[in-house]
């Protein structure tokens, strides 16, 4: 599956990033940004050498509003409107139907508007306002009261985690009989018609630029529901999922994508996308406009609109995203990077004497490059170098980095498994480092990754720090395969990043003596579903002296609060896996080192200390070995046996292992 990132403004049809993804197959022949992360790094520490970031407009900043049931005049705006101060429009105290629905007073900064006006309209009608904070959304007044108290409990936990006040600006829309009650049973629109209400919610904020042109390209970042347009100085610059017309009162649309591909983001029902290189031909100096509208979807939702923003300038053309390997064959590799701006660029392959053997072309004026490079010989040593050429400015090239090609079938080999990086950027590097020295010394040419990549999958900078940043030492060198982690939320960007075999989301791959198999444990894998019918035929088709599986949820588990471990993969995995003489299943989930002894021929290794906080751990009947430690695993492969050593963050072995056929 390929996703092709549009390459004009005209084309919005891309889920998550505007900019352009472009895909090739040929022949041979950032600035510092500190990461909440337990005390656990600071990118600005980790020497990655990307573009450095300039937020024009951060999250969670103010923005005009207008909620009416018309559009506002003289839309989209090139000039700040006259506004009226929105906590004028909030009591000193509730009143009765305040108190049903927990309306908010005038000294909280965690707020909730009721739009119910005493006459016909609502309150808002008429005006822009200020003074409210992003992020903002708005509910219907039923849909309200059955979500109060898990609003109640997300202003807890924000207020526990961020140890200040927390700011939201939540409205409530009426959408016919006044609610009296915050209680009980509460009648929702039914699917089958439209819910009546406010429809869309449009904002409008400056920010200042001292000159227009030190920009290359601009960057947007938008969480929205449920269809979304972005103006500049009155220029179109960003839309998704909007109807052909456009025009008030039009809802968004559904994108047509797979089930294993989760459209929102958990109970928040929003979205979050992000579009890339876009032209900053629409700044000006001084003073600029950014505005923007959200569509609400037909049927309602909970909620219903939703919106946050963040602009970002990047003054060069200049990574955004360093080169790195995936999907690796015997006869080829794929390359992937990123960048600021629309760029061109190529591919250098240098074979063992530094002499140019190929230059693969990505031809297509884009921000994300994926060339898979083909014609190479087996389980042969290459160096490749990207070099990039940006209209407007100098070319530039990464740094020269070795790979080696898959191994011949049946040949020995060696191969590294980690997972649950997520946040932790010191220890994902200093694991990284490891790993590299180990392509170098061990010759281990592969490594697979369990899944947690990311904290949030929906969420770019955390792509971008969380994971490029600190693994880049070692994806740069060596070709990764992942599984998809409860973390990543089956979200877009996932598949983005990584060009997979079958779907993407559970596939299949040989190197050398064994097969591997990645499936997906955040999606059904029951009897009956596609993904198990898919395991069972390709399971069933293996030719290898090795059976290798790997994938997020552990059956077993080593941390004492998940014992006995994931009983759905138990019920359903375990006897497919059995079925068809699976030797190795690889694990990610509890934040440790866990190695079970055989069960019915299966042995099961939990790799998930790659930089999340650990958990504590218990041996028992089955997980005959369990240890609260960061760790990688490094494994070798040969006909007689699979032997492994478990590493942890300073080099220190934690355990060896192997196992015989």
């Amino acid at each position: 599956m390929k996703k092709l990132r549009p390459p004009s403004p005209a084309l919005f049809t891309s889920l998550w990033g505007f900019g352009v993804r472009c895909v090739l197959v040929a022949l041979v022949g950032w600035g510092g940004l500190s990461i909440d992360a337990w005390g656990q790094g600071n990118v600005a520490d980790l020497n990655y050498p990307a573009a450095e970031r300039h937020e024009l407009v951060d999250w969670d900043e103010a923005w005009l509003f207008w909620a009416d049931n018309v559009a506002p005049p003289n839309w989209p705006l090139t000039e700040l409107p006259l506004s009226r101060e929105a906590s004028d429009l909030l009591p000193e105290k509730a009143g009765a139907l305040g108190v049903a629905l927990k309306n908010s007073t005038q000294a909280e900064t965690d707020r909730v508007l009721l739009l119910r006006s005493e006459t016909d309209g609502l309150r808002t009608s008429g005006s822009w306002w200020s003074g409210f904070l992003a992020p903002f959304s708005a509910v219907s007044e039923p849909r309200w009261v059955s979500a109060y108290d898990a609003w109640e409990e997300s202003r807890a936990y924000h207020l526990r985690r961020k140890k200040r006040r927390f700011s939201r600006s939540q409205m409530v829309f009426p959408v016919g009989a006044e609610v009296s009650a915050p209680t009980g049973q509460v009648e929702l629109p039914h699917q089958a018609s439209a819910e009546p209400g406010l429809t869309n919610l449009y904002f409008v904020r400056t920010f200042q630029v001292e000159d227009p042109s030190q920009y290359k390209a601009l960057q947007i970042q938008a969480r929205f529901n449920k269809g979304i347009q972005v103006f500049i100085n009155g220029v179109p610059v960003a839309k998704e999922r909007l109807s052909s017309g456009h025009a008030h009162g039009d809802p968004g649309v559904d994108l047509d994508l797979p089930d294993f591909m989760i459209q929102n983001i958990k109970a928040t029902d929003r979205w979050e996308y992000h579009w890339d290189a876009l032209s900053a031909d629409v700044l000006k100096k001084g003073e600029n406009i950014i505005s923007a509208v959200v569509h609400k979807p037909r049927f309602g939702e909970s909620p219903a609109l939703y919106f946050d923003l963040k602009l970002r300038g990047w003054e060069a053309a200049d990574w955004t995203i360093l080169p790195y390997l995936q999907t690796v064959t015997r006869t080829g590799v794929t390359v992937s990077w990123e960048t600021t701006t629309l760029t061109r660029g190529r591919v250098n392959i240098l074979n063992g004497e530094n002499k140019r053997i190929a230059s693969v072309p990505s031809d297509t004026p884009s921000a994300y490059h994926e060339v898979v490079v083909g014609g190479l010989e087996p389980n042969t040593a290459y160096r490749y170098q990207v070099v990039v050429d940006s209209e407007g400015a100098d070319s530039w090239k990464s740094e020269t980095q070795p790979f080696t090609t898959a191994p011949q079938e049946n040949a020995d080999f060696s191969f590294l498994f980690y997972g649950d990086s997520r946040w932790g950027v010191d220890i994902h590097r200093m694991l990284a480092d490891l790993m590299a020295k180990d392509q170098q010394k061990h010759g281990s040419n592969v490594v697979l990754h369990a899944g947690d990549i990311v904290t949030k999958g929906y969420s770019l900078d955390l792509w971008y720090d969380g994971f490029f940043a600190p693994a880049h030492p070692l994806i740069s060198r060596v070709p990764i395969y992942p599984s998809v982690g409860n973390h990543e939320v089956n979200q877009k960007l996932y598949y983005d990043y990584y060009g997979l075999p079958n779907n993407e989301s559970w596939y299949h791959f040989r190197y050398g003596m064994a097969d591997f198999y990645a499936l997906n444990t955040n999606v059904d894998y029951s009897p009956g579903s596609e993904q198990y019918a898919w395991a069972d035929k390709t399971l069933s088709e293996s030719t290898a002296p090795w059976k290798v599986a790997f994938f997020h949820h552990p059956p077993f588990a080593c941390a004492t609060s998940r014992k006995p471990g994931d009983v759905e993969v138990q019920k359903h995995l375990v006897p497919l896996l059995e079925k068809h003489g699976v030797d190795l299943v690889l694990l990610g989930h509890d934040h440790l080192y866990g190695r079970s002894r055989k069960v019915n021929g299966v042995t099961y290794v939990i790799s998930g200390g790659g930089g999340s906080p650990l958990y504590s751990s218990t041996t028992d009947d089955i997980m005959e070995f369990c240890e609260k430690r960061y760790n990688y695993v490094r494994f070798h492969v040969s006909e007689e046996s699979i032997r492994w050593v478990a590493i942890d963050e300073v080099g220190e072995v934690i355990e060896e292992y192997q196992i015989q056929p």
